[in-house]
């Protein structure tokens, strides 16, 4: 992908786990690397927080932003619903 202007993380669980470590350093240091950033998860670990299912995460996903894929609960209805 050539002209990346920003990075949706994507992950299984909102905070425990490596993946979701991995996705939330990525997601606090990429802006001050001028990249913006963006956290979904699929599994909320706090009672205001909104989850995002797995054949969700790509939704409304911009030509110019790249969707890291740490972890799913469904990888085969995630990667059946990205967009073409």
């Amino acid at each position: 992908m050539k002209d990346v202007r920003a990075v949706r993380q994507h992950t299984a669980l909102q905070r425990r786990g490596g993946a979701a470590r991995v996705a939330r350093l990525l997601h606090e240091r990429l802006p001050g690397l001028g990249l913006p950033s963006e956290l979904g998860f699929e599994t909320a670990e706090e009672p205001e927080a909104l989850a995002t299912p797995a054949r969700e995460a790509g939704r409304d996903l911009s030509g110019h932003t790249l969707l890291h894929l740490h972890a799913t609960l469904d990888w085969t209805a995630l990667l059946a619903a990205l967009p073409a």
